[in-house]
């Protein structure tokens, strides 16, 4: 996840205030760490000679990322288990299928940054999530964030273990650099309670009816934002793309 340079700040967003008063977030997050042992359809995606990002599970042979990891070469394998140093299971990629409308490495169109990727074989030992309705995240005052990526603002160490935090969403204020047609923020400068490089194209959740749903996959930092981590994030919205999923994959979940 990138940063661009701009203003405003997140942190004077009324709307991330409330939410972020609403719940409980504890001192501890993605960077800095909280390791889970939850979501076991949260996985870490990689190349051909290390892991380097995270994806979501949406049908049995079909995991959820982010474009420019597809992009960039992080789409060969995937790794289901908690720590990629520890034993898990790997399966192989046998196709990455970007949303048409992705531009790879663009400052100016960042949007519609999810891919899809086709595995070798389906998984059997762990349940696809169920992707959340618009309306859901619509009400969501805060989203669960997963992901396996760096645990420091600067981006530095940490991938491989999978971890948690929660998260106040904030406004939709274009100078946030989302599109909030596809796209919502959450987050904000200085909490340190974020996704980070790694993170891209893991899951963020919201809660329906006593259970968590997918809602986003991390993208890349807020327009604003002044590290490359710990400031804010911008998350596709994973149902605006149903329709493309279901043509792509078949049925969800």
């Amino acid at each position: 996840m990138s940063a661009e340079q701009s203003t405003p700040s997140i942190f004077d967003d009324k709307t991330f205030k409330q939410n972020h008063r609403c719940f409980d977030p504890t001192d501890t997050r993605i960077i800095g760490g909280v390791p889970t042992t939850e979501f076991p359809e949260c996985v870490a995606v990689g190349g051909l000679d290390r892991y380097c990002c995270t994806g979501t599970l949406i049908a049995q042979q079909a995991v959820l990322t982010a474009g420019h990891c597809a992009a960039h070469g992080c789409r060969e394998r995937i790794f289901i288990g908690n720590n990629v140093e520890q034993q898990g299971t790997e399966i192989r990629v046998q196709d990455a299928i970007m949303q048409p409308d992705y531009v790879p490495n663009s400052r100016v169109q960042p949007f519609d940054d999810i891919a899809v990727l086709i595995l070798v074989e389906p998984v059997q030992t762990v349940e696809p999530v169920q992707i959340c309705s618009l309306d859901a995240i619509a009400a969501a005052r805060s989203v669960r964030l997963v992901g396996f990526g760096n645990t420091d603002p600067g981006s530095t160490t940490g991938y491989g273990i999978k971890r948690m935090v929660d998260v106040g969403v904030a406004s939709e204020n274009a100078g946030f650099g989302a599109r909030f047609e596809t796209e919502f923020v959450a987050g904000a400068p200085n909490l340190d309670h974020d996704t980070c490089n790694g993170d891209s194209g893991g899951p963020a959740y919201v809660l329906v009816d006593g259970r968590f749903e997918l809602a986003g996959a991390t993208s890349r930092g807020t327009r604003g934002a002044q590290r490359n981590c710990g400031d804010g994030g911008v998350y596709t919205r994973v149902p605006a793309y149903r329709n493309w999923l279901v043509a792509t994959v078949g049925p969800l979940g």
